[in-house]
Parts: C-alpha cells; structure tokens; sequence
C-alpha cells in the first residue's frame, strides 16, 4: 500500500439512508446488523449501494470493547425506519481523501495510518471520522481475505 493508491478530492454521495448511531459491543452490532437487514428484506427494499460504517470513539465497558459506530445503508426508495434508527434523505462528503483497503479486515488499521500520515505530511485538516465503504463482503469465511473497503475521511476546505 502506498501514498500513490491515495486519492484526494473524493466525494461520497448517498440518498434514502437508513442510519443507525449506537453505542454497542461488537455482538451487539451483529445482532442490529440483522435486525436491519430484517427490516429490509421484509420492507421489499433495495441496497442502492454499499453498506458504510463510522466509528466515533472505542471505549472499554466492563471489559468489553464497546463502539460508538454508526451504520449507514442507502435504500431505494423512502422508508419509516424501525426503532432506534432514522431516515437520513441525503447524505454527502466532499473534499475527502480516501485509500482502498484490500484483503483481511484486521489491516485495516493499518490502511487507515497510512491516510493519516498522508493527511499530517501534507499538511491536510481532518474534519470528520473514517467512513469505511465496504466495497467487496466475504459471502464465507474463506473470502475475508478477498474483502475490498474504502476509506474516506472528509477535510477542511480552510488553509490556515
């Protein structure tokens, strides 16, 4: 991975978008995620594009890893969202930077301090979290190395 497979000026644009903002352990997340993908199965909706996440902060409760992440699914058409979520007409971020993470999600993180340094070598202010695009899901177990995301964090327009 390298500073050329960065790109800058790069925008995210998404409509109909089923929030969800929680604080939640990671078994918790599984279980909203299917309740979610419930919810659109049975509402005869449509994916219009990939699934996003956010995380805000990661804290430890009781010993356990708990995330304050939001999820972020584009939908086809206007929905009433289910409980604890909500209905985001538009959602847009410009002025990103963004880098393709390719293979198991356990480098990501490692990806996403690769954009950083790139952000502080250059000078650049970050302005909102990393917004992970998963571009390429594993249908199995075998496939998680195979898993494609897209990380945008948004920039300050201002040169100060």
């Amino acid at each position: 991975m390298s500073a050329e497979s960065i790109k800058d000026n790069q925008e995210l644009r998404m409509t109909n978008v089923l929030s969800l903002r929680k604080k939640l352990s990671t078994i918790e997340l599984q279980s909203e995620t299917v309740r979610i993908g419930k919810f659109i199965e049975e509402g005869g909706y449509t994916k219009t594009g990939p699934t996003v996440t956010a995380t805000f902060a990661v804290d430890q409760q009781a010993g356990t890893q708990v995330l304050d992440v939001e999820m972020l699914i584009p939908l086809d058409k206007e929905f009433i969202p289910p409980d604890g979520c909500v209905c985001k007409p538009e959602i847009i971020l410009t002025n990103a930077v963004s880098i393709r993470h390719t293979g198991n999600p356990s480098g990501l993180q490692g990806t996403c301090n690769l954009l950083m340094a790139y952000i502080q070598e250059n000078g650049l202010q970050p302005i909102t979290c990393g917004y992970n695009v998963t571009i390429k899901e594993p249908k199995t177990p075998a496939e998680v190395d195979q898993m494609i995301v897209d990380v945008y964090i948004g920039l300050s327009p201002n040169t100060l």
